[in-house]
C-alpha cells in the first residue's frame, strides 16, 4: 500500500500522528490545568468560534512557515491539526449537512453579502443593524444611525 503513495503522504502523515500525540503530554501547555482536561479549543466551541479560530491559527503557521524557524516541518504539522480540530467542530456541530447558506455555527456572524469598501454598497449586518442603515454612503455620511459597539 505504502509504495502507492508518490510524494511520502503516509510518512508524513505518521509524522503528523506522533506530532499531534506530542501535543496530548503532561508537559505540553495544550492540555487544561491541573488536570481538568478542558482544551482551550472546546472553549471556543463553547463560545462558537473553534472553526474560525483553529482557521486563523493554521493560517498562522502557514504564512510563518520558512520565516521564524526556517523551513520546519513543525509548522506545518501545527497547521493541520488546527485543520483537523475544524474537520471535527463541523461535523460535531453537524455543519456538513447544513446548507451552504446556513452560516450559523461557523460565523459569529454571517458574512457580507456585498463589499463595504464602495459607497452605495450595503454594509456588512454584523456591523450595523440593516434596519437602520442602507448603504455604505449613508453610514460614512452619517445619514442614519450609529455603528454598533
Amino acid at each position: 500500500m505504502a509504495e502507492s503513495f508518490k510524494f511520502k503522504e503516509l510518512d508524513n502523515i505518521v509524522e503528523l500522528v506522533e506530532h499531534i500525540e506530542s501535543t496530548y503530554s503532561k508537559d505540553n501547555h495544550y492540555i487544561g490545568v491541573d488536570g481538568d482536561d478542558i482544551q482551550l479549543v472546546e472553549f471556543w466551541n463553547a463560545k462558537g468560534t473553534a472553526i474560525t479560530t483553529c482557521g486563523d491559527i493554521a493560517e498562522k503557521y502557514l504564512t510563518r512557515f520558512g520565516k521564524k524557524k526556517g523551513y520546519n516541518k513543525s509548522d506545518l504539522y501545527k497547521a493541520i491539526h488546527n485543520i483537523l480540530f475544524m474537520l471535527y467542530f463541523a461535523e460535531k456541530n453537524g455543519l456538513f449537512e447544513k446548507p451552504v447558506t446556513d452560516y450559523s455555527g461557523i460565523f459569529n456572524n454571517p458574512p457580507p453579502q456585498r463589499s463595504i469598501l464602495s459607497p452605495g454598497v450595503l454594509w456588512p449586518p454584523s456591523i450595523i443593524d440593516p434596519n437602520t442603515y442602507t448603504t455604505a454612503s449613508e453610514v460614512i455620511g452619517g445619514v442614519k444611525g450609529e455603528i454598533k459597539q
